[in-house]
């Protein structure tokens, strides 16, 4: 391959692994125009292009699964005890770094892949619009032993709902998990969301960050996440969040989370609640809300340290 052969295999890894995690490439494509074309070119390219699918596994449809699973090395007794020291040395430390990226419909399939560290759960769309109710589902996530960092993303819903509340939940907490990240549209009923946070804190007992942007005030977290020690809230300004709106695909743009959700900080507080956090971190635009000195202060007489970062 005239030139490609020239660069380093770091370089050739960081542009294999942005036109393989492409938002806006469709499932088959992704196999068809980045895997095969690119593993064609010559063995140095497909070897990294194999460490690149095995890294940033992305499973959206059942025929993504097939293809990992056809196009991968058989991976699937790595993390038993019949596997030689040497396949462990080989293949482990890459599975402790992987990220997956899935619906939450095939998160009991992603036991494909023997390892990963983080995983981002995109909630999908079902036929009663009753998304969440399948939130439960979580406790069919294959016990990953590098697990740290679970992102779920909500999809907009088109109308309000109404939400049964959830007196029991069947499954093994996943202990490893230590941060958190929530993306809930500033549009939808926050019953819903509100909903999922019992199943949530019981799913992840061990969460110490949370991440957060969506319109969710505090004080409906309060009692959840024992071990909670920081918060992120990101509220980015309406220009901004528009942006990474239609990036995302979505025809309408949306609404940042409101500033009203700042000044929750302090009833949330108040609640004593949040025995074990010492930190709140709020990402915005360039300037510090008004009345920030006031909830600083708020924030402290409970020993929290409140931090403005502007982000956008």
């Amino acid at each position: 391959m005239a030139g490609g052969d020239d660069l380093p295999d770091e370089l050739i890894e960081q542009i294999l692994v942005s036109a393989w995690i492409a938002d806006d490439l469709a499932d088959s494509d992704r196999w068809t125009m980045v895997y095969k074309s690119i593993s064609c070119l010559c063995r140095r390219w497909r070897s990294i292009m194999l460490a690149v699918k095995l890294s940033n596994v992305i499973i959206h449809t059942p025929d993504d699964i097939l293809w990992y699973t056809n196009t991968s090395p058989d991976l699937s007794h790595i993390s038993s005890e019949q596997a030689s020291p040497l396949e462990k040395a080989s293949f482990s430390p890459m599975f402790s770094r992987t990220h997956i990226r899935t619906m939450l419909t095939y998160v009991r399939l992603i036991s494909v892949v023997p390892d990963c560290r983080s995983l981002e759960v995109h909630i999908g769309t079902y036929r009663n619009k009753a998304l969440t109710h399948k939130i439960h589902t979580l406790t069919d996530v294959p016990a990953f032993p590098s697990l740290y960092h679970v992102s779920l993303h909500w999809p907009r819903l088109l109308r309000k709902l109404s939400v049964p509340h959830l007196d029991t939940l069947d499954g093994t907490a996943v202990t490893t998990v230590r941060k958190l990240s929530l993306h809930y549209p500033a549009e939808n009923d926050v019953r819903e969301f509100v909903y999922c946070l019992p199943i949530l804190s019981r799913v992840y007992p061990g969460v110490t960050t949370l991440y957060l942007r969506g319109p969710v005030a505090l004080t409906n977290i309060a009692g959840y996440f024992p071990k909670l020690q920081t918060i992120i809230l990101d509220t980015p300004p309406l220009d901004v969040a528009n942006s990474i709106e239609a990036e995302m695909g979505s025809v309408e743009p949306s609404q940042p989370p409101s500033p009203s959700v700042l000044w929750t900080i302090t009833a949330a507080m108040k609640t004593r609640k949040f025995r074990a956090l010492r930190r709140i971190v709020h990402l915005g635009g360039a300037q510090e809300p008004g009345g920030w000195t006031r909830v600083t202060q708020a924030c402290r007489a409970y020993g929290v340290t409140l931090e403005f970062k502007a982000t956008y």
